[in-house]
């Protein structure tokens, strides 16, 4: 098992790794990160629907760039 970090402060930087991958893992370290960018969308998205920047009824289309073409589902519209 193996892990990489990265701390940001201002404008400094740290990463540090620790455990194998066929070396000592690092920055460049390609990880296969699964489902668990799943939580980070729901997240991310509950965040903004409490501080209003988005609202979940809102159509996604219009979050979108303009010209984007979203699909819709059973003739709904996809909402965030």
């Amino acid at each position: 098992m193996s892990v990489v970090v990265a701390a940001v402060a201002g404008k400094s930087t740290e990463i540090r790794g620790s455990g194998q991958t066929g070396g000592a893992p690092g920055a460049d370290t390609v990880f296969e990160i699964g489902s668990v960018t799943k939580v980070f969308t729901a997240l991310t998205l509950a965040q903004l629907a409490a501080t209003g920047a988005v609202g979940l009824d809102e159509p996604l289309v219009a979050l979108l760039p303009e010209g984007t073409r979203v699909p819709s589902r059973d003739g709904k519209e996809i909402t965030p």
